[in-house]
């Protein structure tokens, strides 16, 4: 899910610096042949034709699927050192200066939040002191003409980065909700098949324990399924403590799946060590007390094979641990 999640943006944002390259090469060669033919401008010219050259080299790697990373960047600051160049170049009634206000969309669009800010802030400074150097250099552009453009940037500045950030959060919020357990907050199946899918291309040495409460049933016909939600909080507590949230993973019911980044031998001690201390802990729920113990079956994950393949091993584990009276932890 994180993947896809991660792919969507970027596709996303493939798909708009494709269309940015089309539509800026495009409106390149139409203003470059204007400044070139029309104008006589062989300056703004010039510029306008190299930011179609480096257009229609991204649109031909975008197509031929052979698109870096820094084509994120190649884009969006070449067109802004393209207009910041023209406009000190030309007169700023020629309205050059206007495309400014396009910079915070395009960065935060193709860059997000943080370098979206940078490259907004840095392209505002420096097109700022160009039109400044105008206003002291030509008589037609006023000081009211260089703050009003100071404050309409700032007014597309803010709503790019409101936008931005309100989708990372979004983005962020609908991560979390596929990614965890919404009773016990620990990370769920499809978390794990996530974690699992990076540890074999790691290639890392990582044990994974196969975890079920002993007689949970019981507790939920003596005390009430409420008790056996407090249960499997506190269990899930205990494990955050000593394994750490991202290696604590809820699959169903009373099971729940540990990571270790060891063989499965020390795994076995430190499994063997959290029961003993599960098992010394009295849980008070709503006066009631109850204690728990846990089964444990741990196999050591192989390279190249499926999630299914290493939980079946691990099961295998935990019904021999179950056979031989629970409260086990067998590798």
């Amino acid at each position: 899910m994180v993947d896809n999640a991660i792919d969507q943006t970027y596709q996303f944002r493939l798909k708009i610096l494709k269309n940015m390259s089309i539509i800026l090469s495009i409106a390149g060669l139409l203003l470059g042949a204007i400044n070139l033919f029309l104008l006589n401008d062989y300056v703004a010219g010039v510029f306008d034709i190299l930011l179609v050259l480096v257009c229609i080299f991204v649109c031909i790697k975008i197509k031929y699927k052979k698109v870096k990373y820094w084509y994120f960047f190649l884009i969006p600051y070449a067109y802004i050192l393209t207009v910041i160049l023209i406009t000190y170049a030309k007169d700023v009634q020629a309205g050059i200066v206007y495309w400014t206000f396009t910079f915070p969309i395009v960065i935060y669009l193709l860059l997000g939040k943080t370098q979206g800010f940078i490259g907004s802030f840095v392209a505002v400074c420096i097109q700022t002191s160009v039109i400044y150097f105008k206003h002291l250099t030509e008589p037609d552009v006023s000081i009211i003409f260089v703050v009003n453009f100071i404050f309409t940037y700032a007014v597309v500045w803010v709503v790019s980065h409101t936008y931005e950030t309100s989708r990372e959060v979004a983005h962020d919020k609908v991560i979390n909700l596929a990614l965890k357990d919404p009773l016990t907050g620990a990370n769920n199946r499809l978390a794990l098949k996530e974690i699992f899918h990076k540890v074999i291309q790691a290639n890392s040495t990582v044990a994974l324990g196969l975890i079920d409460i002993d007689h949970f049933k019981k507790i939920n016909d003596a005390y009430g399924h409420d008790s056996g939600d407090y249960i499997l909080l506190k269990l899930t507590e205990i494990l955050h403590e000593n394994m750490g949230a991202k290696n604590v993973f809820r699959i169903g019911g009373e099971e729940f799946v540990v990571l270790f980044h060891s063989d499965k031998l020390d795994a076995k001690i430190l499994l063997k060590s959290i029961l003993d201390d599960t098992e010394k802990q009295i849980f008070n729920h709503r006066s009631t007390p109850i204690s728990i113990t846990f089964s444990g079956g741990i196999t050591q994950i192989k390279k190249d094979e499926s999630l299914s393949e290493c939980l079946k091993r691990a099961d295998v584990k935990l019904y021999q641990a179950k056979s031989k009276g629970r409260k086990l932890v067998i590798a």
